[in-house]
């Protein structure tokens, strides 16, 4: 999660915090794409740390593991790693969009990342199920994959509608936004 809100605030907002924004403008090529770019970039990063995770972690629980694992609960685990990395690298693009000032790239990834886990451990708490819906770590839910051998489709569908509204608005704040030169 820290690594998807940091890269996504800081790789989006990287020109707006150095203020060479307009700089990368005056080139001959769109806002689009440079925001589709700086995306694929942003993937292909978070897909290669994963790749690398997740073979460690196959290779790992293979050695130690006294029983025959189950790939496909395996599987459904390790992709939920990814797609939580991909939905908060989308909240952290988002983010870098709206701020105005963006100044610490760490310190908005911990305040936002710890207030998600915060609202994580509430659900816990209040037992209430609406509250997963507006927590991410509460979208693939250990816990379920392991005694249900699969995503809760609910919360996979709220997952879709969030990571597709975080980068559609960053896109669309992006081609609207002023760029102030220096």
């Amino acid at each position: 999660a820290m690594q998807g809100m940091m890269l996504g605030l800081a790789v989006m907002g990287k020109e707006l915090r150095l203020k060479t924004a307009d700089f990368l403008y005056t080139k001959p090529t769109t806002r689009s794409s440079v925001f589709f770019q700086k995306l694929g970039a942003i993937m292909s990063h978070l897909l290669i740390s994963w790749s690398i995770s997740s073979v460690f972690a196959i290779l790992v629980l293979s050695q130690l593991s006294e029983t025959t694992l189950d790939f496909k609960v395996l599987g459904y685990l390790l992709i939920s790693n990814l797609l939580l990395m991909v939905l908060f690298a989308a909240l952290g693009i988002l983010t870098a969009m709206l701020l105005r000032k963006l100044k610490s790239v760490v310190g908005i990834s911990i305040s936002l990342v710890f207030g998600f886990f915060i609202l994580s451990m509430m659900q816990g708490i209040l037992d209430e199920a609406w509250v997963r819906f507006l927590s991410p770590f509460q979208y693939f839910e250990n816990t379920y994959i392991f005694m249900e051998g699969h995503f809760e489709w609910a919360l996979v569908a709220m997952y879709s509608v969030v990571v597709s509204l975080s980068i559609l608005t960053a896109y669309v704040v992006l081609n609207k936004k002023d760029i102030h030169s220096v």
